[in-house]
């Protein structure tokens, strides 16, 4: 389990022409299994949320799975 917080201010030009700081979030939370049923093959699967936005209710969210299948030869070993 994974789980990421941060916080920031963004300078941006107003239309006036002065800078202004805008402070904005993130947030990210991704569990995650992996299964190994041979020593060569493992089966992994993740799901990630992630929701960013500031004050003026601009905001986004994002939602993603990965299922991933990883073959890992063993090693060979040679001797002279």
């Amino acid at each position: 389990l994974s789980v990421d917080y941060y916080q920031q201010d963004t300078i941006v030009n107003s239309s006036g022409g002065s800078l202004q700081t805008k402070p904005s979030n993130f947030f990210r939370i991704q569990p995650s299994i992996a299964w190994r049923w041979q020593p060569e093959w493992t089966l992994a699967g993740e799901y990630q949320y992630s929701e960013s936005g500031n004050d003026n209710s601009d905001s986004a969210t994002q939602n993603a799975a990965y299922l991933t299948l990883t073959y890992r030869p063993t090693k060979i070993f040679t001797s002279r």
